[in-house]
């Protein structure tokens, strides 16, 4: 089952910090 988060892009600051949580849940 494929996990996702929804961003809203709008308050999207550019700060990665939801790509570091996604790459910290799949690669630990």
């Amino acid at each position: 089952m494929q996990k996702s988060l929804l961003i809203n892009a709008d308050k999207c600051t550019g700060c990665l910090q939801c790509e570091m949580a996604c790459s910290y849940e799949n690669y630990g």
